[in-house]
């Protein structure tokens, strides 16, 4: 019998909807059967619901439950999703060959198509980001803009690093007219577990709230300071961020934090939503001097997240 995954237009703090479809075949997913994603109900495709569902598919192939035979989809019934979803090359993430019935435009600048990660396009991932979050935020701070720029190569860094994900890292970036949305997934160990081979009595929720507390390393030369300063730039901007990792998610809003138990994820999802009706004053981020670049102000070394 397959196993159908109903995907829908859940926003952050839904994704427990998701995720409990997904939750059974991670604990157990030696069980042999096809996969179904029913997108036929989708009315608007969010850039963490596709990369949580694409992570998902790829983790079931490389593991060999699924193969190319056992892969089904029902596109959405509306075109202009389906078109998206081509354009996104949310298709090619998962190995469907959908032909593209539109005109191909350049994105820099709006949107950064699913791309994997890895140690060689890292940098690149990262530049595509800031040139979307750099074209969209016309008056951004630049020592605000290199916080970003390294907060995000240090998660991207700590995918190939700790995550140990035999998918990689996959990452998607979509401008919106009062938000840039930045969605980051693997399908690794989760951040608990790396939290856990220094702090082991903390429960999964304390995990997530522990990893975004300055200096927070399971390496003793590192900073500790990538998840700390993402946060710290999202308070700042009265923007939304979400940790999803294995059995809890982090949710900072309106400049409150709280986490909370969850269905079972296989990795780590992290959602970074960036105000534009909000600018971002450098005060609220750096406790010193303004750096006169990101690299003078932290060290460079390995964090956990």
């Amino acid at each position: 019998m397959s196993l159908t995954i109903n995907v829908l237009e859940w926003d952050h703090t839904e994704l427990r909807y998701l995720v409990e479809q997904f939750s059974p075949h991670f604990r157990n997913p030696s069980q042999r059967k096809g996969l179904v994603l029913d997108f036929s109900n989708l009315s608007f495709a969010k850039p963490h619901v596709l990369l949580m569902v694409g992570c998902f598919a790829n983790y079931l192939e490389a593991l060999g439950v699924i193969n190319e035979k056992d892969y089904y989809y029902i596109p959405p019934n509306k075109k202009d999703v389906h078109n998206y979803m081509c354009r996104i090359d949310f298709y090619k993430m998962v190995g469907i060959n959908e032909p593209e019935e539109f005109t191909r435009w350049d994105g820099s600048g709006r949107f950064v198509e699913v791309c994997q990660t890895n140690r060689k396009n890292t940098f690149e991932v990262v530049n595509k980001i800031i040139d979307v979050l750099n074209t969209q935020f016309t008056d951004i701070d630049q020592t605000v803009l290199w916080g970003i720029d390294w907060s995000l190569n240090e998660v991207l860094d700590n995918i190939i690093i700790h995550a140990h994900s035999i998918i990689g890292g996959y990452v998607m970036v979509q401008n919106y007219y009062d938000r840039v949305d930045i969605a980051i997934c693997d399908c690794g160990v989760g951040i608990a577990s790396n939290i856990h081979s220094k702090w082991e009595k903390l429960s999964y929720t304390e995990a997530l709230e522990h990893a975004i507390k300055k200096g927070v390393t399971t390496n003793k030369e590192g900073a500790g300071a990538g998840l700390y300063y993402a946060s710290k730039i999202i308070m700042a901007n009265n923007g939304i961020m979400s940790i999803y990792s294995g059995p809890a998610q982090l949710i900072i809003e309106n400049g409150n934090i709280s986490s909370v138990e969850t269905p079972y994820f296989q990795g780590t999802m992290v959602y970074l939503s960036y105000n534009k009706k909000h600018s971002i004053n450098h005060n609220d981020i750096w406790e010193e001097s303004i750096p006169v670049t990101i690299d003078n102000y932290i060290s460079e070394e390995e964090d956990l997240w």
